[in-house]
């Protein structure tokens, strides 16, 4: 997958959506691109993984949003030591000063991903709901749907951390365009 990516000037772009349940990890899924061209902010896919946590119980609230339920987390999961092995493993060798972590609510994605256990943590974010709000002038909440449709790209299956990503790169992609046509 090739994606354009206007005005980044990381080296690495991390997309990442999570799905939790009182801010305890169940499902987490992460696109790495890489810039493969400098001028023309041409990234390429380098890694995606989509992982689900094993989790005893899940809550009714969780489940309703994400259809998860603990039977599924029990048969599909891997333990939260596992996931985060596996994560910080992505990243060996890769300085987290040339990665931007993408979400859409970089915050609580970043909190969750902290009290799971990962320890790579890029110092650069950007939330595609906050920068959202501000480009598209939305005083109201703005979702991840709402942005990925302006930029023409359909999300099915919202609250699975696999399709949001995906339109999160949707997302991103459409708000640095718009950053990079009102700063011609």
């Amino acid at each position: 997958m090739l994606m354009v990516f206007k005005g980044i000037k990381q080296e690495y772009v991390l997309v990442v959506d999570t799905e939790y349940d009182n801010m305890v990890l169940m499902q987490c899924t992460g696109l790495l691109f890489k810039r493969i061209d400098e001028k023309n902010d041409i990234y390429q896919l380098a890694v995606s993984f989509n992982t689900y946590v094993t989790r005893d119980t899940v809550g009714y609230y969780a489940n309703k949003y994400t259809g998860i339920t603990s039977e599924f987390l029990q048969e599909n999961g891997v333990p939260v030591e596992d996931f985060v092995t596996q994560y910080d493993a992505i990243f060996e060798g890769i300085d987290e000063d040339d990665v931007i972590f993408v979400s859409h609510g970089t915050r609580n994605d970043r909190r969750v991903l902290s009290s799971a256990g990962v320890t790579f943590s890029p110092g650069h974010s950007y939330c595609t709901y906050k920068n959202g709000k501000k480009l598209l002038k939305r005083e109201t909440s703005l979702t991840l749907g709402d942005i990925a449709a302006e930029g023409g790209f359909q999300l099915n299956g919202s609250h699975n951390a696999y399709y949001d990503a995906i339109a999160t790169v949707s997302a991103l992609s459409f708000l640095k365009k718009l950053e990079w046509e009102s700063s011609q």
